[in-house]
């Protein structure tokens, strides 16, 4: 499982994400749908623990 609570992310000054509370369990399935530079790979790293988020926790 895998859950973030007040999660905030940045792409340097720019925010992309704030206030995500979420619970992703084993067996589901997710998709990120959005435009170009809205912030997809990088909640997919701090998802998967290759980056930290700017605020929040996962």
């Amino acid at each position: 499982m895998i859950s973030t609570q007040a999660l905030e992310l940045r792409a340097g000054a720019r925010l992309l994400v704030k206030g995500v509370t979420v619970r992703i369990n084993n067996g589901d399935r997710i998709g990120f749908v959005g435009r170009n530079g809205a912030g997809k790979s990088t909640l997919a790293k701090v998802l998967a623990g290759e980056n930290m988020p700017a605020g929040g926790a996962v």
